[in-house]
């Protein structure tokens, strides 16, 4: 039994969870924040690395309409007509400043009406379609502005680069340069600040994108499928937080409402299971607990030869489920007063089943905590004293988990055979234990657990565990009893293949000792003499005395 203290342990267990309740969501929220951020950022950028592109494309395309158009006018180069006809060019094309004609590096006339020679120099840049590029050349006619001059066979082209650099307001801290991939340096057509790492202007496939971060900025690289240029588009991972503080201010808010929700939850199951706890210590101090018995039966004979001692618990006018109640018992300690309470019971009732069938054996259970201590022995001995019953007229049931933890179940387990009480491993199969480790544990009987029983005659992927579970209580010579049987199919079953004993709502639910003795009694017809071979005593038989039984669990149950 836990001490005084417990509640307040127990409070400030869900404090803590509480807090975490509360921050973990929190910290989650902004978290996601800060992800959406850099993924919105990144979207960004790679939208303003096709736009440019997409602007980019279109200035190629007119500037090849325009390329084409002059290639064949058949008219006198830089003659009127020929200068009319670049200027209907050149106002028909959004993106282009100007048109000409080039020759020797020198632009010698324009759309603009210029014919006098103006010297260029070498370009330095020569796409893989032969375009010659020329980068910010500054021109008299252009009011000194810097403009891209692409030419092929002696013609020109004149465009501001700025002119497909505009981008949305959202895209001012956008750096950007747009380059030919083909060529072997790389080199940039546009670039708008220093920003852009020469690294960062890698050839990817046509078609194709790239995002990346690197040396704290957000890197968006897309090409062109048809024109021979790459836009590279770059913003500093700041400028997430301008996103993270949108997201911030849905997620967050979202965050805080959870981490209440969990707090209240936290703080309502712990008041429950504290409330249950105090009230389960009340109802073991006033023996609120009953007992209902659910038969076994001998498959071979049909013979009620036992029962399973169920607790139950009565609060009030309702009976509260042993699910709920037993792993408070267990975690508070209180186990061993409810323990008590069904030896108790079985005590007061055993000796009406041993007058409708001396054979008769009635299953208790007992948990980790009775397994481990020492007076658990004296309570059967008790129990078998005030029944005036036989040791075999009594079974102790654990489940594997009982027999895995620690090694103080060893002694106890020895001292109750040795007093000839059988002594079986409950629900096998759900726990832990090994089947080299069965092989060295002290028992008498395995229960096969229900939800394997269930599987028999189905596809199920454990319908050959019972058989597995069979061979192996055969060959370790332990007697078998299956539970939850339900079908006379599994009843078929089990008898087929060697299970002695069997229990379930086919054979009779759960019921009260006299509606179980009405029952035995009727189907005996008379009460046979016990013989010397049917008495499976393993040791001497202790005879302490006494009509209650004196034990320290009792006295802490009291208190």
């Amino acid at each position: 039994m836990r001490s005084p203290d417990e509640p307040a342990g127990g409070i400030a267990v869900a404090a803590v969870v509480g807090t975490v309740a509360v921050v973990t969501p929190i910290l989650t929220s902004i978290y996601l924040a800060r992800l959406e951020g850099v993924i919105a950022l990144k979207a960004q950028v790679r939208q303003s690395a096709d736009e440019i592109l997409r602007h980019t494309e279109e200035s190629a395309q007119q500037n090849w309409t325009a390329y084409y158009m002059l290639k064949d006018d058949h008219l006198r180069p830089c003659s009127p007509a020929e200068i009319d006809l670049m200027r209907s060019i050149d106002m028909a094309s959004p993106y282009v400043q100007a048109v000409g004609r080039i020759e020797a590096d020198t632009l010698l006339c324009t759309s603009l009406g210029t014919t006098d020679p103006i010297p260029l120099g070498p370009a330095k840049i020569k796409t893989e379609n032969g375009v010659d590029a020329r980068t910010e050349i500054r021109l008299p006619i252009a009011g000194n502005h810097p403009l891209n001059i692409l030419s092929k066979d002696g013609l020109a082209v004149l465009y501001d680069p700025m002119l497909f650099l505009d981008i949305p307001d959202e895209g001012r801290d956008i750096s950007l340069t747009v380059f030919t991939p083909s060529g072997p340096h790389r080199n940039s057509v546009t670039l708008t600040d220093a920003a852009v790492q020469p690294e960062w202007q890698k050839s990817i496939p046509k078609g194709a994108e790239s995002t990346f971060v690197d040396s704290g900025y957000i890197v968006s690289a897309t090409r062109s499928r048809v024109a021979d240029v790459e836009v590279v588009a770059a913003v500093p991972m700041s400028d997430a937080t301008r996103y993270e503080r949108q997201f911030a201010h849905i997620l967050v808010p979202v965050g805080l409402l959870c981490g209440i929700t969990l707090v209240w939850a936290t703080l309502y199951v712990v008041r429950k299971r504290l409330s249950l706890a105090s009230i389960l210590r009340a109802g073991v101090r006033r023996r609120e607990f009953y007992v209902e018995y659910e038969p076994i039966v001998e498959l071979a004979t049909q013979r009620w030869v036992g029962a399973e001692a169920l607790v139950r618990w009565r609060r009030g006018n309702r009976t509260v489920r042993p699910d709920l109640f037993i792993p408070i018992a267990e975690a508070t300690g209180l186990i061993t007063g409810i323990t008590q309470c069904v030896f108790e019971i079985v005590a007061r009732d055993l000796p009406m089943m041993i007058a409708a069938d001396p054979k008769f054996s009635v299953a208790i259970n007992l948990s980790m905590t009775d397994l481990g201590n020492e007076e658990t022995v004296a309570l059967i001995q008790w129990a078998l004293d005030k029944s005036r019953a036989q040791p075999f007229n009594i079974t102790v049931e654990a489940t594997e988990r009982g027999f895995l933890k620690g090694d103080a179940w060893r002694s106890v387990v020895a001292a109750i055979r040795e007093r000839g009480v059988v002594v079986a491993i409950d629900d096998f199969g759900t726990g832990y234990s090994s089947l080299a480790l069965l092989q060295d544990l002290p028992l008498d009987r395995l229960k096969i657990d229900k939800s394997f029983v269930d599987t028999v005659g189905t596809d199920g992927v454990t319908s050959q565990v019972v058989h597995h579970i069979v061979e192996l209580a055969q060959s370790l010579k332990l007697g078998l009893v299956a539970e939850g049987v339900g079908t006379e199919e599994q009843v078929q079953f089990l008898r087929e293949r060697g299970v002695q004993y069997a229990q379930g709502w086919f054979f009779g639910k759960p019921m009260p000792v006299t509606k179980l003795c009405d029952i035995l009694s009727a189907r005996s017809g008379k009460h046979e003499e016990v013989a010397e071979e049917d008495i499976p005593l393993r040791g001497a038989l202790a005879n302490p005395h006494g009509d209650q039984p004196t034990l320290a669990s009792e006295r802490a149950a009291q208190s």
